[in-house]
């Protein structure tokens, strides 16, 4: 088996998909075969911004809901910019992607979209903490709308 680290960077492996899908799970199993470590963007957000998720999400006005959800974004955008830069395994968020500066960054990687169904999906978040599934009808909308671009990357 060639190693995972060739010249200076590694080469990226991205895994995509929506919540629930299992893209930490997938980067985790990967980094224990091959010996290495994977980057989940997520954790990494939630370290820098200091919360978690659904703390950064949750607020009782609808302009403090924008603002910590545009917050969340330009970190999620700046830590996975990061991580596909260092190269290696990179589990994204599944709102990653709406990034277009990502989705040009994943144009030099290996991109493993981690494909669920939408009932599946729900399955594993509903009742949980995670902040966008907590409305079924935008979740449903959400999915949809993120699928395409999945597939195309």
């Amino acid at each position: 088996m060639a190693p995972l680290t060739q010249g200076s960077n590694p080469p990226t492996i991205a895994f995509i998909g929506f919540m629930g899908a299992g893209k930490t799970r997938a980067a985790r199993g990967a980094a224990d075969v091959l010996g290495v470590e994977a980057t989940d963007v997520d954790a990494e957000v939630e370290r820098d911004l200091g919360k978690p998720a659904a703390e950064i999400f949750a607020s009782t006005s609808a302009i403090s809901s924008s603002c910590a959800k545009a917050r969340f974004r330009e970190a999620e955008e700046r830590l996975a910019l990061e991580a596909l830069g260092r190269g290696g395994l990179v589990a994204l968020g599944g709102g990653a992607v709406e990034s277009a500066k990502v989705r040009d960054a994943l144009a030099g990687a290996f991109v493993a979209w981690c494909r669920i169904s939408e009932e599946g999906a729900w399955a594993r978040c509903e009742g949980t903490e995670r902040p966008l599934a907590q409305d079924r009808g935008a979740f449903a909308a959400r999915f949809h709308a993120r699928e395409p671009v999945y597939e195309e990357l």
